[in-house]
């Protein structure tokens, strides 16, 4: 678990799900931090989510990226994750 290494805080953005036997799973963007997340925010740069990424239909070069804003305790740390 990455609470155990510090990283107390987290944000997950989806591009895609499918499922996987029973479950339903999501194929995305993460972020982790050991400083409390102020803000977030998720924009497509490419595409959009894909409720079901096992069609046919889906786009593969669908891309996300996370905009999140991070209190340091003595300042904002604003990151911007994305996966090309």
């Amino acid at each position: 678990r990455v609470q155990a290494i510090g990283y107390a805080h987290s944000f997950f953005s989806p591009i895609c799900s499918f499922q996987a036997g029973s479950q339903t799973v999501q194929f995305g963007n993460a972020l982790f931090s050991k400083y409390p997340i102020l803000s977030q925010e998720t924009f497509f740069t490419s595409g959009s989510f894909q409720p079901d990424c096992s069609t046919p239909d889906f786009q593969i070069n669908a891309r996300n990226a996370q905009i999140v804003k991070l209190s340091t305790g003595e300042k904002t740390l604003h990151v911007i994750n994305h996966h090309g």
